[in-house]
C-alpha cells in the first residue's frame, strides 16, 4: 500500500512539472502566435478580430504552414505584468510596449532592421511620420511600429457658447483668446464654488513647455535644458487660469469631479484631448460637442504631441518571420483605417491620399478632422524628453514631483523649472557614472563562502556537540551505524527543508545580494553597484524619514501582534460571560481554510476538468497519444489509453 502511495505523489510531482514547465502546441503542424495589449471593453474585439483575419490570410497563402494566431489581452497594472511575463520567459510573440528604449536596450525586443531589409519593406516604413519612425529607431536598429497615433485638439461645447454668445473656436485662436473665452464661460457661485468650467487642461509636466516651443533637451540630448525663457511663460500662463482666473478645477476640485467627467456632464466649456475622446462622447448625446485645432501660443506656431501605441517582437519568438508580418498587419493601412473610423485614432502615415477618408468622415461635419493634423509637423514625442539613458518612469517622477509643487503654489514657476533641470541632469550623470559591473554570480559565491557557509559550519558543530552529549554518554563514539537509523528521519524532513531553502532561505539571501547591485529585473546579471543604493536613501533627505517610520512600524508591529495574541489569550481564558462564543469565532478562521483545502483539493482530483488530469492528457499529447486520467475519488485504473 506504502509503494503505491509513493508512486501516486511521483506522478502528481511530474505531472505537476508538465503542467508548469513543459510546453507542448496543440498539434505539430499547426504554428501558435500569441500577441497581447491592454485590456479593453472597447477594443478587445477588434484585435481579436484582427488576429483571427491574419490567420485566415496567411493559412489560405501557406497551406503547408498553418498558424493559430491568439490574443491575450492583460487587464490591470499592464506594465508590472508584461515585466512579470518577460522574466518567466512566457512572453507573448507580439506585444505593446509604452516605452521600447529599455525593452531593446536588456534584449527583450526583436531588430526588424534585417525582416525589413530582407522584405524590402523600406517604402512601407517610408509612409510614416518621421518622428515615428525616429522613436522606434534606436542606435541605427528599427525595434518596433506604432499601431496608432493620436495628437491633441481643443474640444468645445456648442450649447455652452452659444448661451454666452461667445464665438466658437477657430484656427486664428491663440493662448489669450482661449483664456478670454474661458473667463466668460466660468460661473461660480457667491461662495466660489463651480458651477461651470471654462477650461480642462490636465497638467503634463513634461509636455506643457513643449506646447510653447520650449526644448526640453539639448541637440545631443544629453543634457536638460527646461529651465529656459518659454517654458517659464507656459507654466506662468498654465497658473494664472488654474489660481488668478480659477477657469480650472483645482486640486481639491478635481477631487469631487475629474474635469473630463464636467465635460461630459456639460459642465466645462472646452477640453484638450485626443481623439480617442469622440468614441466617448459619441455615448453622451445630449453634449452638443465639436472640435478645434490647438491655439497658437506665444512662441508663434502650434508645436502637438504625438501618443500612440508600439508593437514590438518578443525577441525569443520561436517565428519572428510570421510575427514580423503579423506586426505589419497591424499597422498596415487597412487595419489603420479601421481604428480611424471607430474614432479612436487618426492616420499614421504622411500624405493626403492616405487621409482622404479621415477628412470625410460621414459622421462629423465637414473639415472638422483637419483640426487633428495642427501643428502635427513640428510634433514631439517621448524621445524628445526622456533620454535613453534613463528610464522614463524615473525622469518623470521628477518631473511631476516639482509640477505638483507648482500647482500646490509652493513654488515658483521659475523654481519648478529650475527643480526639474537640476535632478534631471543629477539622472543623466548618474546614469552615465562609471561603476562596478562586476557579476553577480561570482559575487554571490563570495559572500556564500565568506559569511554563509562559516555560520553553517558553525551552526552543524554546535548543533552536533549538543546532540552527542545529549544522546552519547562520555566516552561513547558517534558511530555511522548511528546515523543510519536517523536517516529516515531526515528523509522525511527533507520536503521542509528544500521548501524552507528554496521559498524563505535563498530568497533573503538573493534580496540581501541585490541591495549591493542595481537591477531592473529585464536585464541579467545585475550590476554590483557596492553601496550606492544604501547611500542614495541615506542621502534622500525627503524621504528619508519616511523610509525610518516604516522600517519602526514594521519592526514594532512584530512585538505588538505577539503581545496583544498573549493579552487576547490570556482574557479568553477568563471566566467572562459569552467566553464560548468568543473561542468560536476566534477559532472559525482554522476551519473555514480548511474548507477552502478540501475545496482546492477536490478541484485538483476531479475527473474531467482537474489539474491533475489535465497534466495527463499533456503528457500523452507528448507521445502523441490520448491518455484519461482516473476518477481519483472513486478508484479505478491509473490511466487509460484511448483509441485514436
Amino acid at each position: 500500500m506504502s509503494w503505491r502511495y509513493i508512486f501516486i505523489a511521483f506522478l502528481i510531482i511530474v505531472i505537476l512539472f508538465i503542467v508548469l514547465f513543459v510546453k507542448s502546441e496543440l498539434s505539430s503542424d499547426v504554428k501558435q502566435i500569441r500577441f497581447t495589449m491592454y485590456k479593453s471593453e472597447a477594443f478587445d474585439a477588434y484585435y481579436h478580430q484582427a488576429g483571427q483575419d491574419f490567420e485566415t490570410l496567411w493559412n489560405k497563402e501557406h497551406p503547408d504552414d498553418l498558424i493559430d494566431v491568439i490574443y491575450e489581452p492583460i487587464g490591470g497594472n499592464y506594465r508590472l505584468k508584461l515585466n512579470t511575463e518577460v522574466v518567466a520567459n512566457t512572453l507573448q510573440d507580439m506585444f505593446i510596449v509604452g516605452f521600447p528604449q529599455q525593452f531593446a536596450k536588456n534584449g527583450v525586443l526583436l531588430d526588424l532592421t534585417p525582416y525589413v531589409e530582407k522584405y524590402d519593406d523600406w517604402d512601407y516604413i517610408d509612409q510614416l511620420y518621421p518622428q515615428l519612425v525616429d522613436f522606434h529607431t534606436i542606435d541605427g536598429k528599427l525595434y518596433g511600429l506604432p499601431l496608432n497615433l493620436n495628437t491633441n485638439v481643443l474640444f468645445y461645447n456648442r450649447t455652452l457658447f452659444d448661451r454666452e454668445g461667445v464665438p466658437y473656436p477657430d484656427q486664428t485662436w491663440t493662448w489669450d483668446d482661449m483664456r478670454d473665452a474661458a473667463i466668460r464661460l466660468t460661473k461660480r457661485d457667491a461662495q466660489g464654488r463651480a458651477l461651470q468650467f471654462g477650461l480642462i487642461w490636465s497638467m503634463r509636466a513634461d509636455r506643457l513647455p513643449l506646447e510653447n516651443g520650449a526644448q526640453f533637451l539639448n541637440d545631443r540630448k544629453d543634457r536638460c535644458i527646461i529651465f529656459n525663457e518659454r517654458a517659464v511663460e507656459a507654466y506662468r500662463f498654465y497658473g494664472e487660469l488654474l489660481h488668478k482666473y480659477r477657469v480650472m478645477p483645482s486640486p481639491t476640485e478635481e477631487q469631487s469631479e475629474h474635469g473630463s467627467e464636467s465635460f461630459k456632464n456639460n459642465r466645462a466649456a472646452m477640453m484638450f484631448g485626443g481623439r480617442w475622446w469622440t468614441v466617448l462622447l459619441k455615448e453622451f448625446s445630449d453634449v452638443d460637442w465639436a472640435a478645434a485645432p490647438i491655439p497658437i501660443p506665444p512662441c508663434g506656431y502650434r508645436s502637438n504631441f504625438m501618443n500612440f501605441n508600439t508593437l514590438g517582437i518578443n525577441a525569443k519568438t520561436r517565428y519572428p518571420d510570421i510575427a514580423y508580418k503579423l506586426l505589419l498587419f497591424m499597422s498596415s493601412a487597412d487595419q489603420v483605417r479601421k481604428q480611424v473610423e471607430r474614432g479612436n485614432a487618426i492616420p499614421i502615415r504622411r500624405g493626403v491620399e492616405n487621409k482622404e477618408y479621415f477628412f470625410k468622415d460621414p459622421t462629423r461635419p465637414e473639415g472638422e478632422n483637419y483640426a487633428y493634423l495642427a501643428g502635427i509637423e513640428n510634433a514631439h514625442t517621448f524621445d524628445d524628453i526622456y533620454p535613453h539613458a534613463i528610464q522614463m518612469e524615473e525622469g518623470a517622477e521628477v518631473l511631476n514631483k516639482y509640477a505638483h509643487r507648482f500647482i500646490n503654489q509652493s513654488i515658483t514657476a521659475e523654481q519648478a523649472l529650475k527643480g526639474m533641470q537640476d535632478e534631471f541632469n543629477a539622472l543623466l550623470d548618474s546614469a552615465r557614472r562609471p561603476v562596478h559591473t562586476a557579476k553577480v554570480i561570482p559575487f554571490l559565491i563570495r559572500f556564500l563562502l565568506i559569511i554563509v557557509l562559516p555560520a553553517v559550519v558553525i551552526f552543524i558543530v554546535v548543533r552536533r556537540g549538543r546532540t552527542r552529549k545529549r544522546n552519547h554518554p562520555a566516552g561513547v563514539p558517534c558511530t555511522f551505524k548511528s546515523l543510519r537509523h536517523s536517516l529516515p528521519g531526515y528523509l522525511f524532513l527533507m520536503p521542509n527543508l528544500i521548501g524552507f531553502l528554496v521559498f524563505v532561505s535563498i530568497p533573503i539571501i538573493f534580496s540581501l545580494v541585490l541591495s549591493f547591485c542595481e537591477w531592473n529585473i529585464l536585464s541579467w546579471p545585475p550590476k554590483f553597484i557596492g553601496f550606492a543604493n544604501f547611500s542614495n536613501i541615506l542621502g534622500d533627505t525627503e524621504n528619508f524619514w519616511q523610509f525610518v517610520f516604516n522600517t519602526v512600524f514594521l519592526m514594532a508591529s512584530i512585538p505588538l501582534s505577539i503581545i496583544g495574541a498573549l493579552l487576547l489569550a490570556i482574557v479568553m481564558n477568563q471566566k467572562i460571560r459569552g467566553r464560548n462564543i468568543y473561542r468560536a469565532i476566534f477559532f472559525l478562521p482554522s476551519f473555514t481554510s480548511g474548507i477552502a483545502l478540501f475545496v482546492l483539493w477536490k478541484w485538483i482530483f476531479n475527473a474531467d476538468f482537474g489539474l491533475i488530469n489535465i497534466g495527463i492528457a499533456k503528457l500523452g499529447e507528448l507521445f502523441h497519444t490520448k491518455w484519461q486520467g482516473p476518477n481519483w475519488l472513486g478508484g479505478g485504473a491509473l490511466i487509460t489509453l484511448l483509441d485514436n
